[in-house]
């Protein structure tokens, strides 16, 4: 059987390195990739092909809307943002568009609870 896969677009090298480990500690059987920006997101999406993604909305390259607009439009896989940017509206937003929102810092475990749920 393949391995899920996992792509993760984030900017911040210490919520990567946190990601990577609740991964590696997990013991997890994911093929993860990385995008530090919105515009490599979206290209990872059709070169990589993922079955899920984790999504920071802050990125360098685009205005959050413009990120959650754009995979919306993109994907139907499912999409689970986490940022720190926490508000009604932010929220209110994502989900709107399908998206899960996990508020940055978040519980490993309840991530993983959350990705293993929608990875069967």
């Amino acid at each position: 059987m393949d391995k899920k896969k996992i792509l993760i677009v984030e900017d911040e090298a210490t919520a990567i390195q946190f990601i990577q480990d609740m991964f590696t500690v997990s013991h997890t059987n994911y093929n993860i990739d990385f995008a530090y920006t919105g515009q490599t997101g979206l290209q990872q999406l059709s070169t990589f092909n993922p079955d899920l993604i984790l999504l920071d909305i802050v990125l360098p390259d685009m205005i959050w809307t413009d990120v959650v607009e754009q995979f919306s439009q993109a994907t139907s896989k499912p999409v689970i943002v986490v940022s720190g940017q926490v508000n009604k509206p932010t929220r209110n937003f994502c989900e709107s568009k399908g998206f899960l929102f996990v508020s940055k810092p978040f519980k490993p475990f309840s991530l993983l609870q959350q990705i293993s749920t929608l990875l069967p």
